[in-house]
């Protein structure tokens, strides 16, 4: 690409801005700090002591005047005994800041303000001196006073402004331009024209950065040296070249006094700064063409034109550097010598070969250019005097080199060039000249494509969207069906304040920096861009992303590697799951945090979300475990309280939302935990179904919506419904007269009802149910009974054969039945609330109108969702229906309908996977809403519905009840308390020691841990007693939650709530035991250095016990009995999968043979996955009934926790990884045959419910329908580590 000398400064920068300017356009960006602050030091007194280390601790206030004066403290400091000697800086430039007797504004010997945090209510701050604030210089543009026309694109009157810098004090003048982009490893030049009131030392340098707002990047640049006389106009110009690392230049400018001192009132005046690009490899193909065709003579003359200029070369500096304690040897002459003053790498060579003797030498040094810049201070130039900061190859790792002082042995006689003209003027002129003809021939020779057959592969730059121009991806789009997404979110990640630094500001990313945004939406606008727009178009056109392969996950995991923070997004995890909670449009990303650019937040997501397939909906996480296909949260379950309960829920959530909840009860076929819980295909709460569950509201009069010409609308909203069917009638007929015949619908699953808490009126219900005739009967319909206390032929209406290839099981599934207030029932069903509902009308019968005997509760009524109804076995009874309640609306008359919704059958689109044909505007606002998504958490015992009357909204208590008896399984929870920290559970048949004590009394306490109400006050003393150890038997102690066990002399005193005493000698706390080769006898030493030994029993399935352990995260310990989940994963022998558990146990199994489940994953055949524990061995087997693969580890500590994960690859085989490192793997098996049914069966632990089998404890375990990258392995043992 040809060279073209334009400015880098803008229009704005380079005439020092306009009038109208505000903010950081002031003066065109252009900027001096050259002042300082002011420092003292407070003297505290009467304070409160402490350590203080907050920003706003440290900070002390003055308001003098109505002005306020701010300090900050140096460092941190501690306040003792009410004192403190704290040295503080002003936080600004300014004189003002100093004390009166030191030309400020500030009282003598003033007293300060502080935080009352550090000050109390009569604490004082008095001040020392303070002194050292000065101003920063004045600088101001002048509009139009300007030295020539000058040429400014769009600007018809050539005029530019000039910029006035006047001293305030006597302190040397540093101005900065603004920070401008710039190219690596490029040659730049730049001049401006200053014109001084005073003789003065002009020192010009360019500093480099990689990112705005970083440290400055060391260079060999040499700065430019100029002496101006006063009331002289003087051209100024330099040069650098850029680093490979440089992304931005500024140009920095100090002003220096040639004799004595600057003067306040001295002034100076700045124009026209140009800063060019001048790199000579960058000269046009045309221009260079153009230029050899030019006569010789012209050519010659251009190279040698500093020959043909009046002008002198610069001179470079000499002097003698002093080596002391340097290494030994003889140096070349050339040997090279660098000090580093700022930013600038200043380089001299010896003059001659030199040895080092004794560490010792003197070297006389030539610097390696010419220039002032090179001399010390006193000689004009940067290099301090004397400077011992001198590196050679012999001072590496210690030894000086020291340059010399004065006229003789100081770095001096070095001058700058001056009237020099820069090469080549003529073929710079032609490279500008020609620039526009160079730019179309290097496109068009950039268009070529060349295969890398033909030689080495060149992309052509107008269809590789990675090399086009940026011009040109619009239209590359265009052809590639690419829809250009900027920024992902519109809003600033919390990740990109780090680097947002205000005007004036020494530090980005401050909170002093976020403080100068006028409002909260300045900060959220701050950066809406975070990802670089020009980059994000390239990828999306490469990947596709948003075009041609949009939605595919290829693509989008493809993409999702661009927005990655790291050059090897490879090497980090980044993926895209599919059927996030089981629905078809849910997604979610998984990404290490620890290259994801919005940690926590939704950026990733949000930028998929742009190109996802039509209706799904993408989420975020950084978590592995939170990215499972089935997983629990232990820590949930423990609702109120810590330690150790019995689990008191009939279920285990499965936070996942596929319904793999652990069930606690031994029970129906579809029986889903009974409870709150996570909902499949929406992550909302459900009602899971539970063998003695229901929902009941609270009394209302408004819900007796039964009855004689009572108009209603139910509508039931369900998801994993397990379809029923009615065995062929074998009993005898016990209808008389118009009861219906007990054969007819002989299968009846509740819905919903009315139901009277002081009688037995408010009678209707509302079911689905099957067997219309005698014989076995496979289909489900609709029935509505008005008076279900009555049994006659002429109160109730049934619906036509629900068709289920609409009405799925597993997906959502909507039930409505609807009266007029002539009494005709309609029936619907359909797959969601906003499918068009007359396209999905069931046949009723009758179609007529019925005769409803439901009698009014008055206020004693309320309504049933779920459960059983039973009343003295008559005909109307039902039992629970297996399925999870997502919503019941009940309204008190029949729907009406807006949008085109109730005229269409057709899905214009899909949200949430359910079909939408009204575009959002059907809505519902019944009578009663029991929306379970509204309950607070799973687990909850109560949540509120909604009644409307009116357009007036109220709440209804709606309780979850249960039958109230215990479950068939019982597991244990565990988990620390969140005050007090970890706690320790004792054994009733393990035993703890204590051992090496001194000779002499002794005292015991053992704290306990109330696991009713979290206390720590309840203390088991034991008394004195003379011994060097001492036993704790778990017959005594055992089946506690301890908190710890404190031993003193006899004569010590307790500490509160079991701390630790000062008088302690030996002191147990949870941490004191942990892991341990020999499972039945684990040593640890406390911090009294006393050894704590503690003996466990040998597990067995007839003895009440659970062993001695930490409770150090929230965990699970089966007890007694196995149990299962309730809708288990289903694999194949093709089938890809994970399992991934944090386990712990505490023994051996009881030797080789004798296997105890962890978990198996089967069918009825035992096809499928088992894993489980032999001796001290861990075993993985999947197997088809006839040939397995088999993973095995060998377990060498005990009582500590491990993470494992166990997965197969069909193409790869059966692995099993222990805390992020592959133990064993067993290749794939071509003998296992296809399975005769997916599995069917997802088992923990082992046993009946009357045995007990305590193996292991569970904080952590989630399924996957995935098999896990060594990345995603490795990121979650560390995450659960």
């Amino acid at each position: 690409m040809a060279v073209r000398s334009t400015n880098l400064f803008s229009t704005t920068q380079r005439i020092f801005g306009y009038q109208t300017s505000t903010g950081a356009d002031v003066n065109g960006g252009w900027t001096s700090t050259s002042g300082s602050k002011a420092t003292m030091t407070l003297t505290l007194a009467n304070c409160n002591n402490g350590p203080y280390t907050d920003a706003d601790h440290k900070r002390f206030t003055k308001v003098v005047n109505g002005v306020t004066y701010t300090f900050t403290a140096n460092a941190d400091f501690t306040v003792s005994s009410g004192s403190a000697t704290v040295p503080c800086t002003a936080t600004v430039n300014a004189a003002a800041n100093n004390d009166v007797n030191n030309n400020g504004l500030i009282p003598a010997s003033t007293t300060f303000t502080g935080s009352t945090a550090v000050m109390g209510g009569s604490g004082t701050a008095t001040a020392g001196a303070i002194s050292g604030g000065n101003d920063d210089p004045y600088l101001a543009m002048v509009y139009r006073m300007f030295l020539y026309h000058q040429y400014v694109p769009g600007n018809d009157s050539y005029r530019g402004n000039s910029m006035v810098i006047a001293a305030r004090n006597s302190r040397d003048i540093v101005v900065t331009s603004p920070v401008v982009s710039c190219g690596s490893e490029k040659a730049y030049f730049g001049s401006f024209v200053l014109s001084a009131a005073l003789k003065s030392t002009i020192t010009t340098e360019l500093v480099f950065y990689e990112s705005i707002g970083g440290s400055a990047i060391e260079t060999t640049n040499v700065p430019s040296v100029l002496s101006v006389l006063s009331g002289t106009i003087s051209k100024v110009g330099f040069y650098g070249a850029s680093p490979e690392n440089a992304n931005y230049v500024q140009v920095r400018i100090t002003i220096k006094a040639t004799t004595g001192s600057i003067t306040a009132g001295n002034y100076w005046a700045l124009f026209d700064p140009v800063l060019a690009d001048v790199t000579p490899q960058d000269r046009g193909n045309i221009s260079k063409l153009a230029y050899q065709d030019l006569p010789q003579f012209m050519r010659l003359d251009d190279e040698d034109i500093a020959n043909l200029s009046i002008g002198t070369e610069p001179v470079k500096t000499q002097g003698t550097l002093t080596l002391a304690s340097c290494t030994n040897g003889t140096y070349p002459i050339g040997t090279e010598f660098t000090v580093t003053v700022g930013s600038t790498q200043f380089v001299y060579t010896a003059n001659a070969d030199f040895t080092v003797s004794s560490g010792a030498a003197t070297v006389k040094v030539t610097a390696k250019q010419g220039g002032t810049a090179f001399n010390d201070v006193t000689h004009g130039g940067s290099v301090p005097n004397g400077s011992a900061a001198f590196k050679f190859s012999g001072n590496v790792s210690s030894g000086t080199a020291t340059a010399g002082t004065g006229d003789t042995n100081g770095l001096i006689n070095g001058t700058d060039g001056s009237g020099m003209q820069q090469p080549f003027p003529l073929r710079s002129y032609l490279d500008a000249l020609l620039h526009a003809i160079d730019l179309v021939y290097d496109s068009a020779r950039n268009f070529d494509y060349i295969h890398a057959s033909e030689g080495t592969l060149s992309k052509s730059t107008l269809t590789d969207p990675l090399t086009a121009p940026s011009a040109y991806l619009p239209w590359l789009a265009s052809i590639t069906g690419t829809t250009l997404l900027s920024s992902a979110s519109g809003f600033t990640p919390w990740s990109a304040l780090e680097s947002y630094q205000a005007a004036g500001s020494t530090e980005p990313g401050e909170w002093a920096d976020l403080e100068t945004l006028a409002s909260w939406n300045a900060l959220q606008a701050l950066d809406p861009d975070f990802f670089d727009t020009i980059s994000g178009y390239r990828n999306q056109i490469n990947t596709g992303f948003s075009g041609i392969h949009a939605g595919t996950k290829k693509t989008i995991d493809t993409f999702l590697q661009t927005l990655l923070e790291t050059e090897t997004p490879a090497s980090h995890v980044s993926i895209v799951r599919k059927n996030d909670f089981n629905n078809p449009f849910k997604m979610q990303t998984l990404v290490d945090p620890a290259v994801d650019p919005d940690v926590g937040g939704s950026l990733v997501s949000d930028a998929v979300n742009n190109a996802a397939a039509a209706g799904a909906v993408a989420t975020s996480t950084n978590n592995v475990i939170d990215s499972a296909d089935g997983s629990y949260d232990f820590s949930a379950i423990l609702t109120s309280l810590q330690g150790l309960q019995e689990v008191p829920n009939e279920f285990i959530d499965d936070r996942d939302g596929f319904n793999r909840s652990i069930l606690l009860n031994e029970g129906t076929t579809g029986n889903l935990g009974g409870g709150i819980g996570t909902s499949q295909y929406t992550g909302n709460r459900v009602y899971l179904y539970g063998e003695s569950g229901k929902m009941t509201t609270e009394n209302d009069p408004l819900f007796n919506i039964g009855g004689d010409n009572n108009a209603f609308d139910i509508v039931v909203e369900l998801t994993n419904f397990t379809p029923f069917t009615a065995s062929a009638w074998s009993g005898q007929n016990g209808a008389t007269g118009s009861q219906p015949d007990d054969w007819f619908l002989r299968e009846k699953r509740l819905l919903v009802c009315g139901q009277d808490s002081g009688g037995s009126d408010n009678d209707w219900a509302f079911y689905i149910v099957s067997g219309f005739d005698q014989s076995a009967d496979t289909k489900m319909r609709l029935l509505w009974v008005d008076g279900y206390m009555d049994e006659n032929s002429t109160n109730y209406a049934y619906s036509s054969e629900i068709d289920m290839a609409s009405v799925q099981q597993y997906g959502p599934v909507v039930f409505r039945v609807s009266k007029s207030a002539s009494d005709v029932v309609k029936f619907y069903a359909q797959s969601s609330l906003y499918d068009d509902w007359e396209s999905n009308v069931l046949t009723s019968t009758p179609s007529t109108a019925i005769t409803p005997t439901a009698g009014t509760a008055g206020a004693d009524a309320n309504i049933q969702v779920g459960g059983t109804l039973s009343n003295s076995s008559i005909w109307s009874d039902a039992s629970a229906l297996p399925a999870a309640f997502s919503r019941v609306m009940i309204n008190d008359a029949v729907f009406s309908f807006s949008g085109s919704g109730t005229t269409s059958s057709e899905n214009h689109a899909i949200v949430d996977g359910g079909g939408v044909n009204d575009f959002g505007n059907v809505s519902y606002t019944p009578l009663l809403d029991i929306d379970v998504s509204k309950a607070s958490a799973v687990y909850a015992a109560e949540f509120h519905s909604t009644k409307t009357v009116s357009g007036t909204e109220s709440d209804i208590d709606t309780t979850i009840g249960y039958d109230g008896a215990a479950n068939d399984v019982k597991l244990m929870a565990m988990e620390p308390d969140s005050t007090h920290g970890n706690l320790w559970y004792f054994g009733s048949q393990d035993t703890l020691a204590v051992s090496g004590l001194t000779s002499g009394s002794h005292k015991i306490r053992i704290t306990e841990y109330d696991d009713s109400d979290g206390s720590i006050n309840n203390y088991i003393d034991i008394g004195a007693a003379t011994a060097t150890s001492y036993s704790f038997a778990g017959g005594t102690y055992g089946g506690k939650t301890i908190y710890s066990i404190d031993v003193l002399d006899g004569s010590g005193t307790y500490g509160t709530n079991g701390a630790k005493s000062a008088d302690s000698v030996a002191y147990f706390r949870p941490d004191t035991i942990g892991a341990a080769a020999n499972p039945l006898s684990a040593t640890g030493t406390d911090s009294e250095g006393e050894t704590w030994t503690l003996t466990r029993a040998t597990a067995n399935n007839s003895t009440d016990w659970i062993s001695s352990q930490a409770i150090d995260k929230s965990f699970i310990q089966p007890y007694k009995g196995k149990f299962v989940t309730a809708e288990p994963p289903q694999i194949e022998y093709y089938t890809p999968f994970s399992v991934a558990m944090q386990i712990r146990r505490c023994w051996t199994s009881s030797g080789t043979g004798t296997d105890h489940n962890v978990f198996s994953l089967l069918n009825g055949s035992s096809q499928g996955l088992k894993i489980y524990f032999e001796d001290a061995t861990m075993k993985a087997v999947f197997t088809d009934a006839t040939n397995s693969e088999t993973a095995t580890w060998t377990q060498t500590s005990f009582g500590g926790w491990d993470n494992v994960v166990v997965q197969r690859d069909p193409t790869v085989g059966l692995s099993i990884y222990v805390n992020g490192t592959l133990a064993n793997k067993a290749d794939h098996n071509a003998q296992i045959a296809a399975f005769s049914n997916a599995t069917t069966a997802a088992t923990f632990s082992e046993g009946t419910t009357s045995q007990y089998y305590p193996w292991f404890a569970l904080s952590q375990f989630a399924f996957y329908e995935r098999y896990l990258s060594t990345a995603e392995v490795a990121l979650l043992n560390s995450q659960l580590t």
